[in-house]
C-alpha cells in the first residue's frame, strides 16, 4: 500500500471532486483526476485523506481476513 496519502492541511479538493455522501462531520468525495476516494472532515483541518481503488481493495481484503 502507498504511504503519504493525505493531502496537505488547507489544500482544496480537486475541481472534479464529486460529493458522494455526508456522514456527520465527514464528507466522501470521488475525483476522476486523482482516481481516488477523498475523505474530508469539517470538524478540524488535518488535510484530506486520499484512498485509491488499490488502497480500498487492500483494506477490504484485510477486513475479510479479520472477520473470518
Amino acid at each position: 500500500m502507498h504511504r503519504n496519502k493525505s493531502m496537505k492541511p488547507g489544500q482544496k479538493l480537486p475541481d472534479d471532486a464529486i460529493l458522494i455522501e455526508e456522514r456527520g462531520s465527514w464528507e466522501l468525495h470521488y475525483s476522476v483526476s486523482e482516481q481516488a476516494l477523498l475523505v474530508k472532515t469539517n470538524d478540524y483541518h488535518p488535510g484530506i485523506l486520499k484512498l485509491t481503488e488499490l488502497d480500498l481493495r487492500h483494506f477490504a481484503d484485510k477486513m475479510s481476513k479479520v472477520s473470518c
